[in-house]
């Protein structure tokens, strides 16, 4: 009923229906998306029209669904969500407006360069990586992504990313000594701003990369101009943010020679996952991830253990074992029931060992005569 309205509204406006767009597509985004910054694209559920308003009149419902261009003719999307930041011609009012209260405004009007770092460290497969992107224009001035070695963690890629930021800056750029970098690690913020101070008291796991945070600090203080780090929210679409942290993404897959590889372990022993069984858990899908080689041997015997437990234990013969390990269901069920509280898991734990409704299974091993 309310699609006839919205046909009969789109007749009278000459409206053509022109590209038909399939679902599980991006090339449209979910109503409200910019105000909650989920900036990453996702793909949309169901099928959608492109109308063109004008043209030539339609008499007829049928006539309504004619198509006169495929999605491949609507050109390719990938990157365009970056599209409003420039404009050919004079920037319009309302996106004048719209730049003026978002995080990254300052872009805008400050005097000098602008830039973007980011960093990528994935515990899934252990490795990390930096990448950082140098000005606002629609082709940026420099990129740049790399592989980052040493202790896994955000705080190291993204000091990484920066100091190779200043670094390739000042020899490509030595005239300009305003520079404007946007970040979205808070961490390390609070480390270059506390650093120094005599509250500072950096944790066990802050300390252990102070063989980058080191040679960042010296580059900032001998930096010859003005050096301003803000701090943005990442995935909210700020531009150099948004291509830094693609960049990022890029540098934790490549294969070349990382930077900053860290310190290795010292004793007598160091204990290393053998590849063959990296790939047996990898093709046996068992949703484990294995810590790195560099990684300290407590971690990778802890893990190995719980690796083996659970081969082992998917094994045996047994009601959980069939039901629980040896589908797909049951990965999904013991995420959800984990969450649970004691009440459900008891009622849970019933109805995997088939003791539950309890009148049925009375009845089934003869203690009641009714089920």
């Amino acid at each position: 009923m309310a699609a006839l309205v919205d046909l009969r509204a789109l007749a009278n406006l000459q409206a053509r229906c022109v590209a038909l767009v399939p679902g599980k597509c991006t090339l449209l985004h979910k109503q409200g998306f910019w105000q909650s910054a989920k900036w990453d694209e996702e793909k949309t559920e169901h099928a959608a029209q492109v109308w063109m308003l004008g043209g030539q009149i339609v008499a007829d419902r049928e006539s309504t669904h004619h198509t006169d261009l495929s999605l491949a003719a609507l050109g390719n999307w990938t990157g365009r969500r970056y599209d409003f930041h420039w404009c050919t011609d004079q920037v319009p009012t309302a996106l004048r407006l719209y730049r003026e209260h978002q995080q990254d405004a300052r872009q805008y009007t400050f005097q000098g360069l602008v830039g973007g770092t980011d960093g990528s460290a994935n515990n899934r497969t252990g490795r990390m990586g930096a990448g950082f992107a140098l000005g606002i224009q629609k082709e940026p001035l420099m990129t740049y992504s790399v592989s980052v070695g040493g202790p896994l963690a955000p705080l190291r890629a993204e000091a990484a990313s920066l100091f190779q930021l200043l670094r390739r800056v000042r020899e490509r750029f030595p005239s300009h000594v305003n520079l404007l970098v946007f970040i979205d690690c808070l961490v390390l913020l609070d480390i270059l701003l506390k650093w120094g101070r005599s509250d500072f008291q950096p944790q066990p796991r802050d300390i252990v990369h102070f063989d980058v945070l080191v040679p960042l600090l010296s580059e900032l203080r001998s930096w010859p101009g003005t050096v301003v780090l803000m701090k943005v929210k990442s995935h909210a679409g700020c531009l150099l943010n948004e291509r830094a942290d693609a960049l990022a993404d890029l540098g934790a897959l490549s294969e070349e020679e990382q930077i900053f590889p860290g310190p290795s372990k010292y004793g007598t022993l160091w204990l290393r996952a053998r590849a063959s069984w990296r790939d047996r858990v990898r093709s046996e899908q068992l949703h484990h991830v294995l810590p790195r080689d560099s990684a300290p041997n407590k971690s990778i015997l802890k893990q190995i253990i719980t690796v083996n437990l659970f081969r082992a234990m998917a094994k045996r013969n047994t009601h959980f074992v069939r039901q629980l390990f040896c589908r797909k269901e049951g990965r999904v069920l013991a995420r959800v029931v984990s969450r649970s509280d004691d009440a459900i898991l008891r009622v849970w734990t019933r109805v995997m060992t088939d003791t539950y409704p309890v009148q049925t299974y009375l009845h089934r091993i003869r203690a009641v005569k009714s089920p």
